[in-house]
């Protein structure tokens, strides 16, 4: 990947990037493009699907500690509604991750 298709990339997505930046991701994607022509070398034999976790034979139905679960996962809310959990902000608002249309 080269510095014209990270700055294409860039702005389909509208994000304005400094040229230290562009240089950085260009690295950095180019990692990943070959990471990638790596796995596809990987024949498709190579793979032992049988060693993957199966859920065949799984009952899609709830179980006595579903209730358990859900107050849980549902305490790490700060807020439930009807229609949704409200949790804490991730990030608090930056500059470099402010689109062009800012």
């Amino acid at each position: 990947m080269d510095k014209k298709e990270v700055e294409r990339l860039a702005a389909m997505i509208k994000l304005d990037l400094s040229e230290a930046e562009i240089s950085e991701y260009t690295k950095q994607l180019d990692k990943v493009l070959e990471y990638l022509d790596k796995l596809q070398a990987v024949p498709p034999q190579a793979i032992n699907y049988a060693d993957w976790p199966s859920t065949q034979g799984q009952k899609d139905e709830a179980s006595n500690s579903d209730s358990d679960l859900r107050r849980a996962l549902t305490s790490q809310f700060s807020k439930e509604t009807l229609e949704h959990l409200e949790v804490p902000a991730v990030f608090s608002e930056n500059k470099e991750f402010k689109s062009k249309q800012e």
